[in-house]
């Protein structure tokens, strides 16, 4: 959109807001403009009254609006060097993917990441120049490859990279009915490639189930560097630039809260975007609720809504049982989920060592540590010797407080006896005194003694 065409929509948009709402349609219907600027008013139409922002994001609504306008005569070439475009397997806002044979050579065939037409003068060049230099740098098995780079003949740039045929990680979960530790196994290798990303100082920023796949052989990949940050000057820079001008570029579903209120990006972001991916792949669905698609009540919903704890979900068929998910694994998932980023996990490699103590049965460092929350990570940890070492230990007492009650009944029937032969002795020795008694007063007055 130029700029005479964007100050006739701001003096339409002003006009139309004076207008009573049910008469709206009817206005811009009856306007006779550039049907640019009249498809942007009718869009515009649905984002009233949301929000006082709205200005500092419609222009990214203009450029979403163009672009789908321009992709209707979107053409790839034919060929590119000796690869055959094949047909379309992927499309972004600012380039689109196809697949590509070698001299139709279907079992060579390459991903082709073309910069859609009319954008070679915009920041989205920059990106894509961006994200063959992060590309360049990468190198781990995870992460889809980068072949070769340059220029269509028709002026746009291009990138070859591997072609990764796989399979969404949500859907690959669900599919294949993956049991709760087989989803967290897949989860240690994604956080693993991210956790080299950052090592490498790159940022991805949109962590999502479309961009990470999972190939025939099981490796998950990691796909579409697009928006990905390189932690230097310049991009934050470029960030901000981008930010003034109301283009962020994000997946408001998978965005961060930071980068919904446009602040700038650490790698605390891609700890963020890694909870609401793992709480995905086991329930299938959104921790936020979404009452409207409209993209400003989604954000707010970020913003400021509590995440549905994963235990509150239905079930949802290939995924897992929420109440599976009760304890550790649920507070794990919530302090990924932290608005405030100093409260999530600090880094990537933090987030993965809880995952991996709740598969050890260790305690975790999401769940504040008590001595009994500690003996019963003990307990579940070593219950394979610890349940019959504490069965014999209570049989072990048990015999033991017998053994003990026991002793006490014989000692206290011992003592008794000892009692009862002490009373026995004393009433023996009276009877004998008695006796003694009785022979002398008889001896005393006996008739036949005497002188």
């Amino acid at each position: 959109m130029n700029q005479k065409q964007w100050e006739q929509f701001e003096a339409l948009y002003t006009e139309l807001q004076l207008q009573p709402v049910d008469e709206r349609q009817r206005f811009v219907a009856r306007l006779k403009i550039d049907d640019e600027v009249k498809e942007l008013l009718l869009a515009s139409l649905d984002e009233t009254d949301k929000s006082e922002q709205f200005f500092d994001s419609l222009r990214g609504v203009a450029d979403e609006i163009l672009n789908e306008k321009a992709l209707e005569y979107e053409r790839p070439p034919e060929t590119i060097g000796a690869y055959k475009i094949a047909h379309k397997i992927g499309r972004g806002g600012f380039s689109s993917v196809y697949l590509a044979t070698r001299d139709n050579d279907f079992s060579h065939r390459i991903a082709v990441k073309i910069l859609h037409r009319g954008l070679e003068g915009s920041s989205a060049l920059n990106r894509f120049y961006s994200e063959r230099r992060i590309l360049a740098a990468l190198n781990h098995p995870s992460i889809a490859s980068l072949y070769d780079g340059g220029i269509t003949d028709d002026g746009r740039p291009y990138l070859f990279m591997e072609y990764i045929d796989g399979v969404h990680i949500d859907i690959y979960c669900a599919t294949n009915n993956l049991s709760l530790e087989e989803r967290l196994r897949k989860f240690l290798q994604i956080c693993e490639t991210i956790g080299y990303a950052h090592r490498n100082l790159v940022i991805h920023r949109d962590i999502k189930p479309s961009n990470i796949l999972v190939d025939n052989s099981g490796r998950v990949k990691l796909l579409d560097f697009g928006i990905a940050k390189l932690l230097d000057d310049s991009d934050i820079e470029a960030d901000l630039h981008e930010t003034k001008l109301g283009t962020r570029v994000m997946t408001p579903m998978f965005s961060s809260p930071e980068q919904i209120r446009a602040e700038t990006i650490t790698t605390s972001s891609d700890v963020y975007q890694l909870g609401l991916l793992l709480y995905r792949m086991l329930t299938g669905a959104f921790p936020f609720s979404r009452k409207s698609t409209n993209r400003f009540d989604l954000e707010q919903s970020i913003l400021q809504d509590d995440p549905i704890l994963p235990t509150s979900q239905e079930k949802t068929a290939g995924y897992i049982e929420p109440a599976a998910l009760r304890g550790d694994l649920e507070h794990i998932i919530m302090m990924a989920l932290e608005k405030d980023p100093p409260r999530r996990y600090g880094t990537v490699a933090e987030l993965a060592e809880d995952i991996q103590r709740y598969l050890d049965g260790h305690p975790v460092k999401a769940v504040k540590p008590t001595m009994g929350y500690r003996s019963s990570r003990f307990l579940k940890r070593n219950k394979s010797w610890a349940i019959p070492t504490l069965a014999m230990i209570v049989i072990l007492a048990g015999s033991v407080i017998s053994l003990f009650y026991q002793s006490q009944l014989i000692r206290q029937e011992r003592d008794n006896a000892l009692v009862l032969e002490q009373q026995a002795r004393e009433e023996v020795a009276k009877s004998e005194k008695l006796s003694e008694y009785l022979i002398d007063l008889f001896s005393v007055n006996d008739p036949t003694q005497g002188g």
